[in-house]
């Protein structure tokens, strides 16, 4: 129970770094030592689990998929999706620079200590962590758009967005703010809209079915230069969550919202400065620290129980 408690609370995690454009709960479970047996959870959904269930039963398959596991997961993320969507998009009006202080630091922490883990260097994974590094800030600097809100295209939507959420440094949200969906999704988990979520949840299944047997594959056969290139990723997303910035230019999106389409990364004083906002700099660096601690404390105590 105090395994599943533990699995739990960083499904609580996950759900909420996925609420944030440019905070990936694939991070979370990458940091937290989840990852693997997340995906190796996920690929053990197949045509031929139905035989098994039909030869074997719920006990048996139960037991295959992890399912105790994805289920302490499922219901923290799915907790943390309602509760916290609200919660954490209100911060970000009214404290911007310290929650994104928080998530700087984390991903920033996180992404180093990962890099203790890779267990040899060579003149391979060094690239893989730089193409990693290249394409996460490649993805922070992509232009939001509008898209449809036709069912296929919220299908569509779900379908990449997973994948983007499993992958530590690419943000699911973020994604579908690219594709002008992210408004629309979340409002639509806030007020129940079931026909929207049941379309979006189909695609969000079917991508992470399809995209986890990749990922599975990967660690199985490069494990190494998969752990560096995902670093990387981590590293060049620090460009989306820079606390202190300033919208240079709006787009509407298919939904008629104004999204931010093009952001500057701002010193906290040009930030005061230019905008004539308080960088709430004191705050921000004593939530960094904090961060920062908790991370290594964190690490420490997985290297002890490891």
């Amino acid at each position: 129970m105090q395994d599943y408690f533990s699995v739990f609370l960083k499904g609580l995690a996950m759900g909420a770094c996925d609420v944030v454009p440019g905070v990936s709960g694939g991070t979370v479970a990458f940091v937290t030592g989840i990852y693997e047996r997340l995906v190796h959870s996920i690929t053990c959904f197949t045509p031929k689990l139905l035989l098994e269930l039909k030869e074997k039963g719920i006990s048996a398959v139960w037991k295959k998929v992890d399912g105790n596991f994805l289920l302490s997961l499922l219901l923290g993320i799915g907790i943390s999706l309602f509760t916290f969507s609200n919660i954490i998009t209100t911060l970000l009006e009214t404290h911007p620079p310290i929650i994104w202080s928080l998530f700087f630091s984390l991903v920033l922490t996180s992404s180093f200590t990962m890099l203790s883990k890779v267990r040899s260097w060579n003149i391979t994974r060094l690239v893989f962590l730089i193409v990693g590094i290249i394409c996460g800030y490649y993805i922070t600097i992509l232009t939001p758009g509008g898209g449809s809100p036709s069912y296929s295209f919220i299908f569509i939507s779900g379908f990449i967005a997973i994948c983007a959420m499993i992958l530590p440094g690419i943000s699911g949200s973020f994604v579908l703010l690219l594709m002008g969906q992210y408004v629309f999704v979340f409002n639509a988990i806030a007020n129940l809209n079931i026909p929207v979520i049941l379309v979006f949840g189909l695609g969000c299944a079917i991508g992470l079915l399809c995209f986890s047997h990749v990922v599975k594959w990967l660690f199985a056969h490069y494990e190494e230069s998969l752990l560096c290139f995902l670093i990387g990723l981590m590293f060049g997303s620090l460009n989306k969550i820079w606390p202190w910035k300033k919208t240079v230019t709006f787009i509407t999106n298919g939904h008629g919202e104004a999204v931010p389409a093009l952001q500057e990364n701002l010193l906290p004083s040009r930030y005061a400065s230019e905008l004539a906002l308080d960088p709430m700099l004191q705050a921000s660096v004593i939530v960094m620290i904090l961060a920062f601690v908790g991370v290594i404390l964190f690490d420490r105590l997985g290297k002890k129980n490891a």
